[in-house]
């Protein structure tokens, strides 16, 4: 992952979709954005559009405990990254990086990058280890591997 991505992406609590736009600036082949509100998924389309990666790119308007398991039952492929932005000291984090690994939507050795407050307690998810954190003032970023065979 350092430095580029070749894979598919996913940015759930997408905001603008800053993260995701940043993986297919570095060569990401797809991403996908889910974010609930209407009007920040409107910006992270004109976002890719000004950036010219909206042939790359899919933006849907749902919360993502109820998109996943939509778009697994529709047969979307794993992603080889995940971007989680949920509201700091919220449980959203663990819950949604629990449901990319049970709804095998995360690929073997992917990994999901999450950013928490500095405060929020420690991350756990089954089937995820993590292997490196950050911390950026009040902000921490968590680096989580899937602990499925690659």
């Amino acid at each position: 992952m350092p430095g580029g991505f070749g894979g598919r992406v996913i940015d759930l609590f997408a905001g603008t979709g800053a993260l995701g736009i940043e993986a297919l600036s570095r060569g990401a082949v797809h991403a996908l954005f889910i974010e609930k509100s209407s009007d920040a998924a409107r910006v992270t389309r004109e976002n890719l559009l000004r950036a010219d990666f909206a042939e790359r790119a899919r933006v849907l308007v749902d919360e993502a405990g109820r998109a996943l398991p939509k778009l697994r039952s529709a047969g979307e492929d794993p992603f080889d990254t995940a971007f989680l932005d949920p509201p700091y000291g919220s449980s959203l984090a663990a819950e949604t990086a629990a449901l990319l690994v049970s709804e095998e939507f995360l690929a073997p050795g992917g990994v999901v990058v999450i950013e928490l407050g500095a405060r929020d307690a420690p991350l756990r998810a089954a089937g995820l280890e993590t292997f490196r954190e950050k911390r950026y003032g009040d902000t921490r970023v968590a680096f989580l591997r899937h602990a499925g065979s690659s």
